[in-house]
């Protein structure tokens, strides 16, 4: 299958050669950093699957005409909370519709072949707006690929306080969005390669502090992963 991407339309095993060493900007914008500086590493990229074209446009309020298949997926996975009918609570866990069902496994299927080669590989995964610990849709992805040899760390990053959402406060700063976060288990991390999957990259800086923050508590290499980068 080919990753459907307008701009660096890659196949599976050639990004799968992409995210084997720490590198400079590559042809497909795929970067490994080490850097354990505190300040975020603006030449790093983050590996992608699709563009995701939001579905309104807010240039003119109506519906994004680029508003497509792949957006529409990855919209519907980042609507899967607490509040969404399709996943209610239920004794603490959610009951999800097949559809839902069928866009984690989708998305976890997308993934897997490019990551299968970190047989010590720990998952993390950008916590959502509000410091209680919702599950996501992008959390329930990240359940299902550690369901196989990979270490689960979907719970190590935090936000102890609340932050608006990103389409209420728009493009959110760096240090703001870095000191809302805290790691619970450094131990899990220490000296391991992390993979740390977000929804939607559109600025970047919500996944480069959360990079930079792995790496402060001992993460030997961050590889930043979205299943969309926001295009227009």
């Amino acid at each position: 299958m080919i990753i459907q991407n307008k701009q660096r339309s890659v196949s599976p095993e050639t990004r799968n050669t992409t995210i084997n060493q720490t590198q400079n900007p590559t042809e497909n914008g795929t970067v490994i950093s080490t850097d354990n500086s505190k300040k975020p590493d603006l030449t790093s990229e983050v590996i992608f699957l699709f563009d995701y074209y939001p579905k309104k446009d807010y240039r003119t309020s109506g519906i994004n005409p680029k508003h497509d298949i792949h957006s529409s997926r990855i919209l519907n996975l980042k609507s899967i909370d607490e509040k969404n009918e399709a996943a209610t609570t239920v004794n603490e866990k959610y009951v999800l519709s097949n559809m839902d069902i069928d866009r984690i496994k989708y998305y976890a299927g997308q993934i897997e072949p490019l990551i299968q080669k970190y047989k010590d590989l720990v998952i993390c995964v950008m916590p959502k707006s509000k410091k209680s610990r919702e599950s996501s849709g992008i959390r329930m992805v990240a359940k299902k690929l550690c369901q196989t040899h990979y270490i689960d760390g979907t719970d190590i990053i935090y936000r102890p306080v609340d932050r608006e959402p990103r389409h209420v406060d728009g493009n959110r700063d760096y240090l703001q969005e870095l000191a809302s976060l805290q790691i619970t288990d450094s131990n899990l991390i220490k000296g391991k390669t992390v993979l740390l999957l977000d929804d939607v990259k559109t600025q970047g800086n919500s996944l480069n502090a959360g990079k930079t923050l792995l790496l402060s508590q001992g993460a030997k290499q961050v590889i930043m992963f979205a299943l969309g980068k926001t295009s227009q």
